[in-house]
């Protein structure tokens, strides 16, 4: 399922703010943020800024995606001009529990500037890693629409077992995203590594079918694959959205 239906099935109500709430602001602890805002045109391609975000954001300009922001490069490789719809999927990387960073908000905590000015009417959404909790809900939802492949969103598939056991999976070929094992959150992936394979404790898994979903962030080029190793037992590219 791709990842706008999918927050605005599962998300927090869309709400309109001067300026972008963050995280804390919409009740959200882990999880996504979609920030949505209209620039007005016809204008110019200026820079395109995200001040004081806390952490990482996957930005899309009219459907298209635009480039990553991250804390140390809040702003995107290319001018946007306007009128344009620029989308940002925020992602919080964690919190620390010492030093002069304890408590800081999370999302996009010093507004969206275009070249100098801020942009107003920003439009959010929260999609925390809880409403995943509600299995039933989450098949119904992705299995209604699929995205097109490698576009981030919600896929679904499952690994046909012999038996439980404590394994690893891996996802070769995707980029980066949140995953699940029969409803258990195994936690992030991330192509860049270092770390390549989750590990599954033997009481996730059962014997048969086991499913698998994948929400993927970044979007992906090439072959995919989600397996399982430990298990002697691989799946095929879960494709249904």
């Amino acid at each position: 399922m791709p990842l706008d239906p999918l927050a605005d099935a599962l998300g927090t109500p869309e709400t309109e703010h001067a300026v972008p709430p963050t995280f804390e602001d919409l009740g959200v602890d882990r999880g996504l943020v979609r920030y949505t805002l209209d620039l007005p045109g016809p204008r110019e391609p200026y820079p395109l800024t995200a001040r004081g975000l806390r952490d990482r954001a996957v930005v899309h300009v009219d459907g298209v995606p635009a480039g990553i922001l991250t804390e140390d490069a809040p702003t995107l490789p290319e001018p946007v001009a306007g009128p344009a719809r620029v989308t940002l999927w925020t992602e919080s990387l964690g919190r620390v529990n010492y030093g002069p960073r304890v408590g800081e908000p999370k999302g996009i905590t010093g507004g969206i500037l275009h070249e100098r000015q801020y942009a107003h009417g920003v439009r959010a959404v929260g999609l925390p890693l809880g409403a995943f909790d509600d299995a039933e809900a989450v098949r119904g939802l992705a299995a209604s629409l699929e995205p097109a492949r490698g576009r981030p969103g919600l896929y679904r598939g499952t690994l046909d077992l012999r038996g439980p056991g404590d394994a690893t999976l891996e996802l070769p070929g995707w980029g980066r995203g949140f995953v699940w094992l029969n409803g258990f959150c195994l936690g992030r992936y991330w192509a860049v590594g270092p770390q390549h394979g989750l590990y599954v404790p033997g009481p996730v898994l059962r014997k048969g079918a086991n499913e698998v979903w994948v929400l993927e962030v970044e979007g992906t080029t090439g072959e995919r694959e989600v397996r399982l190793v430990g298990q002697g037992a691989a799946a095929p590219d879960p494709g249904r959205g």
